[in-house]
């Protein structure tokens, strides 16, 4: 029973890691894009990319790049680590 949960919370989160990587290169591609796609991919990604984007407003608002990202990568990170530890 431990191994399905660890493969369940290991996989959703890689699950959102790849669509955060997906709506990054899509940002750049197509940043306005209405497209039926890139509206769910967005909505899946928002919840986990504003508060780092809020983050980086107050820190350095007039930095070129968005590292929301990025944190958003280590908060999942920190996320399965600890529940995987809780659970294991």
């Amino acid at each position: 029973m431990k191994i399905s949960i660890y493969t369940f919370i290991n996989g959703v989160i890689e699950i959102l890691k790849y669509i955060i990587i997906a709506g990054a290169i899509i940002s750049w591609v197509a940043p306005h894009s209405r497209n039926p796609i890139v509206q769910i991919i967005e909505s899946i990604t928002d919840p986990l990319l504003v508060p780092g984007r809020r983050l980086q407003q107050r820190i350095a608002p007039n930095l070129p790049i968005d590292f929301s990202p990025f944190l958003a990568f280590i908060i999942l990170d920190l996320i399965k680590s600890l529940l995987l530890t809780v659970l294991w």
